[in-house]
C-alpha cells in the first residue's frame, strides 16, 4: 500500500513538471508571435468581451497582460467613462464591482475606451479615492433638496452639470460614456457616437410621440421642435460627443427640476420624469443633436432580457441589473412574484452582497442573470474589504420587496425585452448628413 501511494505520488509530481512545461512553451509562443496572450486567451465572442469567463485564473491571464507594442489610439477616436455615485453603501459596492470589470477590458487594450472618473457627488471622499479615479462635486443644495422631496435621480442632472463645467475641459477623449453604478460592462462597446449623434439605448418606457407624453413634452418645447426629434432615450447608457454634453447638460439640469415641480408631468412619469427630461434637453437644445444612433445592443437587462444580445441579435455591452431576478427550484422564471432563488440590488443597501452569492438553479437558461452573478462573485473574492461589509449569511438579508411567494408591484409583467423598436424613430432621417462632421469641425 505504501509503495503505491509513492508511486502515485510520484505520478502526480510528473504530471505537475509536465504541466509547468507546457506553460512555459506556451506562454513563450505568445509572447513571440503577434497578439500575445490577449489573443490566446480570448473567450466570448470578441476580444473585448468577458461573457465566457471561467474563473478568476483565466481572467488575470487575459486581463493583467499589457502588450506594449499596441499603436496609441487618437483621443479623438476615443470615450472617457463617468459614473456617477452618491457615498451610499448601496451605490459604493457596485462602483466598485463596475470599476473592477472596467479595469479587466481595459486591460485587453479595446481601441475605443479611454480613462474613467467617478463622479462622488456626496460633497466628500470615501474609502475608495484610491481604488478608483474620483473627482468630488457638491451634493444638492438646500433649496434643490427641498424641491426634490427624496427623488433622487435629480441628484444625477446636478452631478453631471458639475463636471461638465469643472472637469470636463481636462479630459483628452472627445467622447463620454455615461453609465450607472448597476451597469456590468461585459465588453467594450465600440465607438458608436459622432460628433454630432449620441448613441443611446432605446426604452420600452419611454415614449415621447404617445400623446399624453407629447402634451407635456409641448410646454418644454417653445420652438416646436417636430416630435420626431424626441427619441426614446435616458441619460444613461449614453455615448456622446464633448460637443454636445455641454449644452444640453444645463438643459438638462433645469428641466429636470421644472418637471419634478409640473405636478402634472410627475404624476404621469415619475421616476422617469428625469430621463424625459434628458430627451426633452436634447431635442431644444439649439446645439443637440438631431437624431440619435439608437442601440438596443447597448444593454441587456435581465431577467426581462434571457440571452447576452440586443434586441437585434448583436451582442450586448452592458448588463443592467436593476431588475429583481426570481426563479423557482427548477430554474423557472417567476415575473413578478419572489421566487426560491431571489437577487435584487435593493437587498444591499446597507450591506455588500454576501461573498459568494449562490448561483441560479441548474434549469435557469437566463444567460445575463448567470453572467452577472458570476461576476459579481468574482469581484466580491477580489476586491479589497468586501468581507467586512458583506452579509456574512443569507439568513442575515433584509429584502427589500419581500419573500418568497410575494408578489412584485411592477409595471409591466408581461413584457418581453426591455428595448423598443428603433426604426420608428429613424425614418425620414437623413442620418449620412448628421454624422458628416468630422473631427476637424470639432472645437477643443
Amino acid at each position: 500500500m505504501v509503495k503505491k501511494r509513492q508511486t502515485l505520488r510520484l505520478a502526480l509530481c510528473s504530471r505537475r513538471n509536465i504541466s509547468v512545461v507546457v506553460l512555459g512553451v506556451v506562454t513563450l509562443f505568445a509572447l513571440r508571435h503577434d497578439g500575445g496572450l490577449e489573443k490566446l486567451f480570448s473567450f466570448g465572442s470578441s476580444k473585448n468581451d468577458i461573457s465566457s469567463v471561467k474563473d478568476t485564473r483565466q481572467l488575470a491571464a487575459t486581463a493583467d497582460y499589457v502588450n506594449k507594442d499596441l499603436p496609441e489610439v487618437s483621443p479623438k477616436k476615443q470615450y472617457h467613462v463617468i459614473l456617477p455615485c452618491d457615498g451610499r453603501i448601496y451605490h459604493e459596492w457596485q462602483a466598485r464591482v463596475f470599476y473592477f470589470w472596467y479595469l479587466r477590458i481595459k486591460g485587453k487594450k479595446p481601441k475605443n475606451m479611454g480613462g474613467f472618473t467617478r463622479i462622488l457627488h456626496s460633497g466628500e471622499p470615501d474609502d475608495w479615492m484610491h481604488e478608483i479615479p474620483t473627482v468630488i462635486v457638491k451634493p444638492l443644495p438646500a433649496d434643490l433638496e427641498k424641491i426634490a422631496d427624496g427623488y433622487v435621480m435629480l441628484n444625477r442632472p446636478h452631478a453631471i452639470l458639475q463636471w461638465v463645467k469643472e472637469y470636463m475641459p481636462s479630459i483628452k477623449e472627445h467622447f463620454v460614456l455615461l453609465a450607472e453604478p448597476d451597469h456590468l460592462l461585459i465588453r467594450a462597446p465600440p465607438l458608436w457616437a459622432t460628433y454630432n449623434r449620441p448613441s443611446a439605448y432605446p426604452f420600452f418606457y419611454i415614449k415621447p410621440s404617445e400623446e399624453k407624453n407629447a402634451k407635456i413634452i409641448q410646454k418644454y418645447n417653445p420652438k416646436d421642435v417636430p416630435l420626431k426629434q424626441f427619441f426614446p432615450v435616458g441619460p444613461s447608457p449614453l455615448m456622446i460627443s464633448k460637443k454636445q454634453l455641454g449644452p444640453i447638460s444645463s438643459k438638462w439640469f433645469n428641466i429636470s427640476f421644472a418637471l419634478k415641480q409640473d405636478k402634472e408631468a410627475f404624476e404621469l412619469w415619475g421616476w422617469t420624469s428625469e430621463m424625459y427630461a434628458f430627451s426633452i434637453a436634447a431635442a431644444v437644445t439649439p446645439e443637440g443633436p438631431k437624431a440619435f444612433n439608437l442601440r438596443p445592443e447597448f444593454m441587456a437587462q435581465p431577467p426581462w432580457d434571457k440571452e447576452l444580445n440586443g434586441k437585434n441579435g448583436r451582442r450586448a455591452a452592458l448588463i443592467h441589473y436593476t431588475y429583481s431576478n426570481d426563479f423557482d427550484p427548477e430554474g423557472t422564471f417567476t415575473p413578478a412574484v419572489i421566487g426560491k432563488w431571489h437577487f435584487d440590488k435593493r437587498d444591499y443597501i446597507d450591506h455588500y452582497p454576501l461573498n459568494r452569492t449562490k448561483r441560479p438553479p441548474p434549469g435557469c437558461d437566463n444567460s445575463a442573470t448567470r453572467l452577472f452573478i458570476k461576476c459579481i462573485n468574482i469581484a466580491a473574492r477580489s476586491l479589497e474589504g468586501w468581507q467586512d461589509r458583506a452579509y456574512k449569511s443569507a439568513s442575515e438579508i433584509v429584502r427589500y420587496f419581500g419573500y418568497e411567494g410575494d408578489v412584485l408591484d411592477i409595471d409591466d409583467p408581461e413584457m418581453k425585452t426591455s428595448s423598443t423598436d428603433v426604426d420608428d424613430y429613424t425614418d425620414d432621417v437623413d442620418l449620412e448628413e448628421i454624422d458628416e462632421a468630422t473631427e476637424e469641425d470639432y472645437d477643443e
